[in-house]
């Protein structure tokens, strides 16, 4: 089996909190996968003692037996030993949350289009009202009197008659018309100027300057250092649930919230108990709950693979007591895989929560 493939890391890189918690996912997944070696190997050195696997001769004798029991009982106890550290060490990663990158920088703004042909030349305004007449000047001076013409003979006296009684006087004649104005008369005085009449409408703009030469581009800016590699790991999913009262025997346990979660290979319906699985690759998964106790009787969870019991979680203490249980597997998904989680049967007391993260190792 294969180790996972993680980058090549230096002393030189910096890694944001997002990349470092699917590496150390993946550490974990890397030394579980050799504690299940160590275990494969203890295995195959009591076959070869007892003789299942062939290449021993002669028979071991029962004392050989007893020491080969004690080495395997010494390895299998450093390893849950090491399984327990690395249990810690996944609930403290599980409990930390992802936070949000910064937001980038504004791009720069993009360069004025050409400008558009003028517009039509708006019509002639409405001619002003006309001012009002100026006052009419002083009268020129009077002409001169016309030649007297000449006088008749006279009559013959008549009698002089009784003096009659005086008439009536006579209404003014008619004025004259003006006589001629002689060389060099002077003109009468001006007229007071009228109201000038309202502006008329303004012009339409001028045609538009041709425009100034575009300045010369600015150098560009330096290079920045290139960002460090982002982790291989490519399959991924870590999910939970809080706030839960899952009570009674098989009944399922939801898992409604994504908290991480890339590529296809690993799938969940928030909401649902199970988890698909693509067929043809090998998956590192770890799970934990929380449990509410009944004094003196055990409170129980069960993790399936395909129907089959997978794992089984056992918790006990006072009523009410909040504690919690959890364990970890490398499925080699030959077939089409589905993780389920549920109660046990008979269990007592309740799960208020639970943590699980699958990673593909290959």
């Amino acid at each position: 089996m294969s180790q996972a493939n993680l980058p090549n890391i230096t002393p030189t890189i910096t890694l944001s909190r997002d990349q470092v918690i699917p590496l150390l996912l993946a550490s974990i997944a890397s030394e579980e996968l050799g504690l299940s070696h160590i275990l494969n190997a203890e295995g195959e050195k009591i076959q070869y003692a007892v003789g299942t696997l062939p290449g021993l001769t002669p028979g071991a004798t029962i004392s050989d037996l007893l020491l080969v029991n004690d080495s395997v009982q010494d390895t299998i106890l450093a390893l849950a030993k090491q399984a327990i550290m690395l249990e810690f060490k996944l609930d403290n990663i599980l409990q930390q949350d992802v936070s949000t990158g910064a937001t980038g920088a504004t791009g720069a703004t993009g360069t004025i289009g050409p400008t558009g042909p003028d517009g039509t030349t708006g019509g002639v305004g409405a001619t002003g009202a006309t001012g009002a007449t100026g006052a009419v000047g002083t009268a020129g001076a009077t002409g001169a009197t016309g030649v007297t013409g000449t006088v008749g003979a006279a009559g013959t006296t008549g009698a002089t008659g009784i003096t009659g009684a005086s008439g009536a006087t006579g209404t003014v004649g008619p004025t004259g018309p003006t006589g001629t104005c002689p060389t060099n008369c002077p003109p009468g005085p001006t007229g007071v100027t009228g109201v000038p009449g309202p502006a008329g409408s303004t012009g339409s703009t001028g045609v538009a300057g041709t425009a100034g030469t575009t300045g010369a581009t600015g150098s560009t800016g330096a290079v920045g250092a290139t960002g460090a590699t982002a982790p291989v790991i490519t399959n991924f999913l870590s999910a939970f649930s809080t706030g839960l009262s899952v009570t009674g025997s098989n009944a399922p346990i939801p898992i409604n919230t994504i908290r991480l979660q890339q590529g296809s290979l690993i799938s969940l319906v928030p909401g649902s108990n199970s988890i698909n699985l693509t067929v043809g690759h090998t998956y590192y998964f770890a799970v934990t709950f929380a449990f509410t106790t009944v004094v003196n009787l055990e409170a129980s969870a069960i993790a399936t693979i395909n129907s089959a019991l997978l794992l089984r979680f056992f918790a006990a203490g006072a009523t009410g007591d909040t504690t919690g249980a959890g364990g970890s597997a490398i499925i080699n998904a030959t077939f089409p895989t589905t993780l389920a989680f549920s109660t046990n049967t008979g269990s007592i007391g309740s799960i208020n929560a639970i943590n699980v993260s699958v990673i593909a190792l290959s």
